[in-house]
């Protein structure tokens, strides 16, 4: 991202300069095990073979041995599949899960990038089409409106075409910030803004940012939700079970909200943000 006094400055560096769309922040602690969950129990997804992740994180520590989760997605009693910062590489990657899928990390890919800079607002755009002839189409992964370079490790693959995702189906449950399950570890570490999932459409991020000066910006969305996407704004101060009053509040118009674990209100609509960068000190 350039360096800019709009980011120093956040929005009252330049009157008009942000949307006013990603104002707040929610901060995840990995040592107290911040997390969100939805039970999916009832809608069956637009379609299971398309969906879209837009959120905006900013990492505070860095994964040292243990793989930091923005979004999994699991059953009873399985991991099923992850958006998440590698445990040794702090790449990005992904597993679309699968349902009915029981073989672990299969269709997993990776950015060839490494992501270690907590000082700045990362835009991470996940687009999931597996209907695509070309198995490289099938998973694009965007950071800060860049396309990023993605392979697959060793014995694990791209997504077979028609390949169906975990996320959205009735019957698997998901997690912001953890694996969840039975799985208790892939905490987190740092902070959350403008989360948006759309079910069963593939969008690129000029759906949710744009540029501005040479600087890319959130941009509120404005097009369907799908019967099971959210968004998330994270404006409220109260905590526990998903409502339109607490942090897990969906704002889509879909009431799909969300239910916080161990996050207290000192955690919750926090001012550094994507319009707001707070300076950070680097580990590094």
């Amino acid at each position: 991202m350039p360096f800019s006094k709009e980011i120093l400055t956040g929005s009252s560096g330049q009157a008009g300069f942000y949307n006013g769309v990603a104002t707040q922040s929610l901060r995840f602690n990995d040592g107290n095990a911040h997390k969100l969950t939805r039970d999916y129990t009832g809608s069956s997804p637009d379609n299971n073979k398309k969906m879209t992740i837009s959120v905006w994180v900013k990492r505070g520590n860095l994964s040292t041995g243990t793989t930091q989760v923005i979004f999994a997605s699991y059953d009873a009693v399985r991991f099923l599949g992850e958006l998440a910062f590698d445990s040794s590489t702090d790449k990005l990657r992904f597993d679309p899960g699968g349902e009915g899928d029981g073989a672990s990390d299969s269709h997993r890919v990776q950015t060839t990038s490494l992501f270690r800079d907590v000082s700045s607002w990362y835009h991470i755009v996940l687009a999931y089409d597996s209907t695509q002839g070309t198995n490289t189409n099938r998973v694009k992964l965007y950071v800060n409106s860049v396309q990023q370079y993605l392979e697959a490790g060793s014995g694990q693959s791209f997504p077979p075409e028609n390949y169906a995702h975990t996320y959205s189906y009735a019957g698997a449950n998901n997690t912001i910030g953890e694996f969840g399950a039975s799985f208790n570890d892939g905490e987190f570490d740092g902070c959350m803004s403008e989360f948006n999932f759309i079910d069963g459409i593939a969008l690129d991020p000029t759906s949710f940012g744009e540029d501005k000066n040479g600087i890319w910006i959130p941009k509120l969305y404005t097009g369907s939700y799908g019967t099971n996407g959210f968004r998330l704004e994270f404006k409220n101060t109260s905590v526990g079970s998903g409502s339109s009053t607490t942090i897990g509040a969906d704002t889509s118009g879909n009431n799909n909200h969300w239910t916080s674990s161990n996050i207290v209100a000192d955690d919750c609509n926090m001012p550094d943000c994507p319009e707001n960068n707070f300076c950070t000190l680097n580990p590094l």
